[in-house]
């Protein structure tokens, strides 16, 4: 599926087709990795929030991978444009960080409560594959200006989005069941806490330097 919506939101970008673009924002499956980061850090499950983590990782490299592999074929017979869509994709306002937190604590709440519609919502608010395939786009055709800028908005909604899920959980109590479990998990997600916060604020401050 994150192939599928790679491919897709490539389409919708070269052709500067924002319908398209949604269409891959609603086929993504990275907002159920991401709330499993959270989670497992709230827990205080360590190993599962790794591999977690290590898993989204992956899926986010192979979107760019693939984008970039797709965009420099492409680009031997097709005239790939940088877009407004694509320009929009690299714009690292530091603003979008505190709005992927809120979105996240947003698809939380969707999560703890099955409201569907939010987390649709919060899949084409703070979408992950449309900058991912940017970065792709920007490595094929070798403008490391689009890279980074978009590598600066997908990192900086990876971040929020995973602060927000932790924030939402932490609000609704959840907990491990055993007092052992329980202080353990206190440890790690305050510490997990501290460490986002401290990657988002240091991004926040390299997007004002870069942009």
């Amino acid at each position: 599926m994150i192939l599928v919506a790679t491919i897709v939101a490539l389409v919708g970008l070269v052709t500067n087709n924002i319908a398209i673009i949604i269409g891959a924002m609603l086929i993504s499956p990275l907002l159920g990795p991401i709330s499993s980061i959270a989670a497992n850090l709230v827990l205080g499950r360590h190993g599962n929030a790794k591999e977690s983590v290590l898993f989204t990782c992956k899926m986010i490299l192979s979107s760019i991978a693939l984008a970039a592999l797709l965009t420099a074929g492409l680009s031997l017979f097709y005239n790939v444009e940088v877009t407004s869509e694509i320009e929009s994709r690299t714009d690292t306002n530091p603003i979008f960080i505190i709005v992927a937190v809120m979105l996240g604590m947003a698809g939380g709440l969707a999560m703890l409560t099955a409201i569907p519609e939010i987390i649709v919502g919060v899949a084409i608010a703070v979408a992950l594959i449309p900058p991912s395939t940017t970065v792709g786009i920007g490595l094929g055709l070798g403008s490391m200006q689009v890279a980074e800028g978009a590598s600066f908005v997908l990192l900086s909604n990876l971040l929020g989005l995973v602060i927000g899920f932790i924030i939402m959980f932490l609000i609704r109590r959840i907990s491990p069941g055993e007092q052992q479990e329980k202080e353990k998990a206190t440890q790690i997600h305050r510490i997990s806490i501290m460490l986002l916060v401290s990657l988002a604020i240091a991004l926040a401050i390299m997007q004002l330097f870069f942009s």
